[in-house]
């Protein structure tokens, strides 16, 4: 068990977040592989990368169902982290994270 992360960590995650994405070199099982690793690592910057390069738009029809469910679970663990930390509910914190890459899209477009 790890202790919880501190209010500096947070603020680094929604730099990460309003990053452009990195999209990953290589075939897709090795790329999921990857992202497995480091949602279940606990780290939340490996967490909030994983987010980040895996976001698309809500109705993109392009993203299959190993992808959605890597980003799922990667916003799941880092919306409970940043509630805790943030004392906000859990869906207060994914839809504000979310925002934060929303507001990358715009931005580069």
């Amino acid at each position: 068990m790890r202790h919880l992360s501190n209010p500096g960590s947070i603020q680094h995650i929604r730099r990460i977040l309003g990053q452009p994405p990195h999209r990953g070199r290589g075939n897709w099982p090795r790329l999921a592989q990857q992202y497995e690793i480091k949602i279940n690592s606990g780290d939340i910057v490996a967490i909030a990368e994983v987010m980040r390069d895996l976001h698309r738009r809500a109705n993109s029809p392009d993203q299959s169902f190993a992808e959605r469910r890597l980003y799922t679970a990667a916003v799941d663990r880092l919306s409970e982290e940043v509630a805790l930390v943030s004392g906000m509910t859990e869906e207060e914190a994914g839809k504000e994270l979310e925002s934060l890459m929303t507001a990358e899209v715009r931005r580069s477009a």
